[in-house]
């Protein structure tokens, strides 16, 4: 479950950066390469995370601590967002999903 949520978290930095299928093919290569690796050191037996005593009951050191370096490293690799004028006045184009957002 926790994976969504951090595919979630990591996307809001490629946004207008990656096409779909690319994000879509990334999230599944580091939800194997990274995030599995990553939950075992932390939640499971004989992790070397576990052993030096660290508790992590909700997640944060695994879904947020792990997203936030993936969604940094990417914006800086991938570069500024594709045809984004930081002048431009943008307002919202469906007032329901702001509102749900």
């Amino acid at each position: 479950t926790f994976v969504v949520i951090a595919g979630a978290i990591i996307s809001g930095a490629v946004v207008e950066r990656m096409r779909f299928g690319a994000y879509v093919v990334f999230i599944v290569l580091w939800s194997l390469l990274v995030y599995a690796p990553v939950c075992h050191w932390v939640w499971g037996p004989g992790g070397w995370i576990e052993e030096l005593g660290a508790k992590d009951f909700a997640g944060g050191t695994v879904v947020h601590g792990i997203t936030a370096v993936t969604a940094l490293v990417l914006a800086l690799l991938l570069g500024p967002r594709r045809e984004f004028d930081r002048n431009a006045k943008v307002e919202p184009h469906n007032v329901p999903f702001v509102i749900l957002g």
